[in-house]
């Protein structure tokens, strides 16, 4: 009740804001591609694009008796053409940090930023670029600041960027739904460590093999209990599955169970053979770069 009548009471001033809007848009001869349900502005136009946002977006406040009321204008919604999610995202977030930087008084010495999943909608590769471009920036935009930043993720190409006594693991009570800090001791470093390591772990995948999709899981197990039978079927299409694997050391454990139970299936090809062989090697290698990782 309270909302409806402070609507009524200043509705008049609200519309007039609205129309005031209308007509900009309207008239400008700068603006172009009116449609329906929106319009374009040139971001080389910044007089008009100022005007606008002027218009719309600055906060104006009524007196109420003793108390002054604010209301922010959000009648248009401002995307840019061409963008990204993840652009979008970026554009979003560094605007919200320049204004901060334009607003926060030269008093002020300290600041906290609290980061609420910076990296949704970032790609894997410019998440693995996300601290890097913080610290970089900050900075710049707060000279003679103290800043501390905290950050909620769950991506572990943050992870890898920081040291694990600047990082709280939580996870959540399965008994009262809780959230928790968990110690995760099996935890070693997180610093510089292998992003494939840190998607095995427990913490970010509770299943040790959920690095690997599902339906290529169970696709797999499919054809290991194939070839755990007396006598498997339809071989053509096993080795075309074994064939498709992606992971060096799973494949070639696969075609060794395959050849067991189809010898007349081993290779005769040495140009073949030799590729495969070479694939035999890469597995090996693989699992010697894992083991020194987790020494």
């Amino acid at each position: 009740m309270k909302k409806a009548q402070f609507a009524q009471k200043f509705n008049g001033s609200v519309f007039s804001k609205i129309k005031k809007a209308i007509d900009f848009i309207l008239k400008a001869p700068t603006i172009k591609n009116r449609e329906k349900y929106g319009f374009s502005i040139s971001l080389t136009n910044t007089q008009a694009i100022k005007k606008f946002v002027k218009i719309c977006y600055d906060d104006f406040v009524f007196e109420d008796g003793e108390n002054k009321k604010s209301v922010i204008f959000h009648i248009f919604s401002i995307e840019y053409e061409g963008l990204s999610s993840g652009e979008k995202n970026l554009l979003s977030m560094f605007s919200r940090i320049k204004s901060a930087a334009d607003s926060i008084p030269t008093t002020q010495s300290e600041i906290v930023f609290l980061l609420d999943e910076p990296e949704v909608t970032l790609h894997p590769q410019w998440q693995t670029s996300f601290v890097k471009l913080i610290n970089d920036s900050f900075p710049k935009l707060f000279p003679n600041k103290k800043i501390q930043i905290i950050i909620s993720s769950h991506s572990p190409m943050l992870v890898s960027d920081l040291p694990k006594n600047n990082i709280l693991f939580l996870e959540k009570d399965s008994a009262t739904g809780d959230c928790k800090v968990s110690e995760l001791k099996e935890i070693k470093n997180t610093f510089g460590a292998n992003i494939h390591s840190l998607y095995a772990d427990a913490f970010f995948l509770k299943d040790k093999g959920g690095a690997m999709g599902e339906f290529a899981k169970r696709t797999i197990k499919k054809v290991i209990n194939e070839l755990n039978k007396e006598r498997p079927e339809d071989p053509t299409y096993l080795r075309s599955i074994i064939e498709l694997i992606g992971e060096p050391l799973i494949q070639n454990q696969l075609f060794e169970l395959f050849y067991k139970k189809f010898p007349e299936q081993r290779i005769d090809d040495i140009d073949e053979r030799i590729a495969f062989l070479e694939n035999e090697l890469e597995a090996i290698r693989t699992i010697k770069e894992r083991n020194n990782e987790n020494s």
